[in-house]
């Protein structure tokens, strides 16, 4: 066995190793108190990796049917372990569950257990890495013609989707998928992350969007701009380059393909001269305002790219990179004043950043709801937005999960007995859509443990866990439940599980010491 690589987060007071032994790797999280005295240990094996290597590798493990991140990522910028994105602030430890959303974009098929949110099958992926389906949708009928020898009518072969050859506007909405974010990404009603096929619009199943850009950093003409005050306002891949002078010069005829070829990147070696020639498809070397004899001294020589898309750094992700597709002529060249133009009279107050073509999208109202709910999480100031529009779902019958069990919650605040009776209707009918929201029957158990019924919130509880085996909100509820209805041996059982699954768990593990202090006094 390897020694292993020790990571330590003195604020939160935990360790982390990663370690090799034989063909397998592990990863280990503990805690140690004042004296050097171990709290707790807990070790899982790494069954799967996600990432290319070029900028790094985090790592998953897999417990019963779920699938969770590892708390330390490897990364190649650096040649060095450390914390996985989102645990700088948060003890995660082996209990962030992976959510499909970022397995549509970093996997290729999934194994998924059809009507139960987070369980995979056997094996959880039918492909591990991103395949040819991803981006070119069905290939059955393409491979049965191809075998047959059959002739392609035309210069494009219609039994596949091949984006770089589809209208630029359509082909893009195959990288969107994966390279534009924005503040929310929100599935339209009864849509999954897989009901997107290459050649249609991305549209139909997700809207990405995005908070508009303060008013106040629009550019003053008598002032330079301030390219460390406008990153933070660019609108990532696709939509930067829409935002680009080359795009709207170009009529809207650059594209993602104008630029990337997938099956044949440069080598790193030849990227500069690569990009450069891409850009001299448009430009010529007298475009440039610096003089040759300065562009040649620079290192590296003739970086078009290096000095319009500049990279900078991505927050919430270590050690990342993310290059400025708004080609700015230059570091403090003003945003554009198309990017201050975009919200319409139907969406005030976001942007839609994949809006299909020549049309004025409406946005169902659930999803809307979900996009607001999600923004306001980083902006305090869209909670309002949010709860405006849930008092409009409300007033119909709403039939979405999250809507139902957002309703829940805000009747279960007020904390009247009409109150009570609503917020058991909405989240009992989310519960009947067969939701892995651990919050839902949490909501619902609280509200009948409250009123006196605790047999019928334990129900509850068990029936969140059997949907939810590793929440750890739902697993508390339950100890503390049976506690309650002075089921001891119960409680004994449900802490010893509580503390094999949550060991940070601090509270709970005390209860734990307690009852093994006390049988050790009574045998």
């Amino acid at each position: 066995m390897q020694s292993p690589v020790t990571v330590t987060h003195p604020r939160l007071n935990r360790s982390y190793q990663v370690y090799r032994d034989g063909e397998e790797l592990f990863q280990t999280e503990y805690e140690l108190d004042p004296s050097g005295k171990e709290v707790f240990r807990t070790t899982h094996k790494l069954d799967y990796a996600i990432g290319s290597g070029t900028r790094g590798i985090t790592y998953i493990t897999r417990r019963a049917q779920h699938l969770f991140q590892a708390p330390l990522s490897y990364y190649a910028s650096t040649g060095a372990w450390e914390l996985s994105p989102g645990y700088e602030t948060l003890d995660h430890g082996f209990n962030r569950q992976i959510e499909t959303s970022c397995l549509a974009c970093h996997a290729g098929k999934l194994n998924l257990v059809a009507g139960k949110r987070g369980f995979f099958g056997e094996p959880p992926f039918e492909e591990l890495a991103i395949g040819c389906e991803n981006c070119h949708g069905p290939g059955q009928i393409h491979v049965r013609e191809r075998l047959k020898t059959l002739e392609v009518s035309g210069q494009v072969d219609h039994t596949i989707f091949d984006p770089s050859k589809a209208p630029p506007r359509l082909g893009e909405n195959v990288c969107m998928g994966c390279h534009q974010w924005g503040d929310a990404r929100t599935l339209l009603p009864g849509k999954t992350h897989f009901d997107f096929r290459p050649g249609d619009y991305l549209y139909d199943t997700l809207a990405i969007l995005k908070v508009p850009p303060d008013p106040s950093k629009k550019a003053d003409p008598s002032k330079k701009a301030d390219p460390s005050k406008q990153e933070g306002v660019l609108l990532e891949h696709h939509f930067g380059m829409q935002m680009s002078l080359c795009f709207r010069a170009s009529a809207g005829a650059l594209s993602c393909f104008g630029c990337h070829e997938v099956h044949n990147p440069p080598q790193p070696n030849d990227k500069v001269a690569y990009y450069r020639q891409k850009c001299l498809q448009c430009h010529t070397g007298e475009t440039c305002g610096i003089p040759l004899a300065k562009r040649e001294a620079l290192t590296p020589v003739n970086d078009c790219a290096g000095c319009h898309m500049p990279r900078r750094d991505l927050r919430g992700i270590r050690h990342t990179a993310l290059t400025n597709h708004r080609i700015p002529r230059n570091p403090d060249a003003p945003l554009p004043a198309e990017l201050f133009e975009l919200t319409t009279a139907g969406l005030p107050d976001l942007v839609l950043l994949n809006p299909p073509p020549g049309e004025d999208a409406a946005l169902p109202l659930a999803t809307r709801f979900r996009a607001y709910a999600e923004i306001a999480l980083g902006r305090p100031e869209y909670e309002s937005k949010s709860l405006r529009l849930l008092d409009q779902l409300a007033a119909g019958e709403p039939a979405d999960a999250f809507v139902l069990a957002a309703l829940g919650h805000q009747a279960k605040l007020e904390k009247t007995a009409d109150a009570d009776h609503r917020a058991i209707a909405y989240l009992t009918k989310a519960a009947e859509q067969n939701t892995g929201f651990d919050s839902v029957y949490y909501d619902l158990a609280e509200i009948l443990s409250r009123s006196g019924g605790g047999i019928e919130a334990l129900a509850i509880v068990d029936k969140g866990i059997a949907r939810a085996p590793f929440s750890r909100t739902l697993s508390r509820m339950r100890t503390f439940t049976l506690l309650q209805l002075e089921r001891y041996a119960e409680a004994e059982e449900t802490i010893r599980r509580h503390v094999d699954l949550f060991p940070a768990d601090a509270e709970i593990r005390e209860l734990y010491e307690k009852i093994e202090a006390a049988n050790a006094a009574a045998r």
